[in-house]
């Protein structure tokens, strides 16, 4: 249906979907990030975005789990990637917020193949 066109998924072409029976709000966010991204940019989006989180959240808490008594930025970066992929389950997507996101996606993944640009 294209980007952040979620109230457009209607069955007909072009109807809005309505929060009520009486269709005086419409609906233009999912309500949670995945749906968003399956419902209004497909299914290939939606399995690559999902991989590519898995394979930052894998990668990086095996590192976590190999840094024993020392406590480093990588682990702050762990927790605030986690407390987002949480979140995104009962929120959407906000403006503000999804770059620092993904450039804290970007330290993880340089950190763990030995970038380092932390």
């Amino acid at each position: 249906i294209g980007i952040d066109n979620f109230a457009y998924l209607g069955y007909d072409y072009g109807t809005l979907i309505y929060d009520s029976p009486n269709r005086d709000n419409p609906v233009y966010k999912a309500h949670n990030e995945f749906f968003q991204i399956l419902f209004t940019e497909g299914i290939f989006t939606f399995v690559t975005y999902l991989l590519f989180m898995l394979l930052i959240f894998v990668l990086s808490l095996k590192k976590v789990i190999s840094i024993v008594n020392d406590y480093d930025v990588f682990v702050s970066f762990f927790i605030v990637f986690c407390a987002y992929l949480f979140q995104s389950f009962f929120n959407i997507r906000i403006l503000f917020i999804a770059p620092i996101f993904f450039m804290i996606s970007g330290f993880l993944i340089s950190d763990v193949t030995n970038k380092k640009i932390l």
